[in-house]
């Protein structure tokens, strides 16, 4: 699923696993950025918590996602053989979570 704002995607509450954001990903003035978006999902008790993975241009927001537990950060231009890692360690933590449970 795709969406151009962060208002979409709380509109929808969609129950994703694994969620990619970027930072700059607002529509309007008024919108959340990708960072906020995070800090929301990661505010909302009970619901399911995907892997956040960071996806953008900006660099200095690194330290940020840690605040909100991102699983990893990567900058753009993404090389595909290192998204394609992230990717994949993204889907065993998703995958031992679920063996977890």
């Amino acid at each position: 699923m795709e969406y151009a704002s962060a208002a979409e995607y709380l509109v929808d509450k969609g129950d994703f696993d694994i969620v990619f954001l970027d930072i700059e990903m607002k529509a309007k003035e008024t919108d959340l950025d990708g960072m906020l978006l995070a800090k929301n999902i990661r505010g909302m008790n009970g619901m399911h918590q995907p892997i956040i993975i960071f996806v953008t241009g900006f660099e200095r927001y690194v330290y940020d996602a840690f605040d909100v537990g991102a699983f990893h950060y990567l900058l753009k231009p993404v090389e595909e053989s290192k998204f394609a890692e992230v990717f994949k360690r993204a889907i065993f933590l998703y995958v031992e979570r679920m063996n977890v449970k």
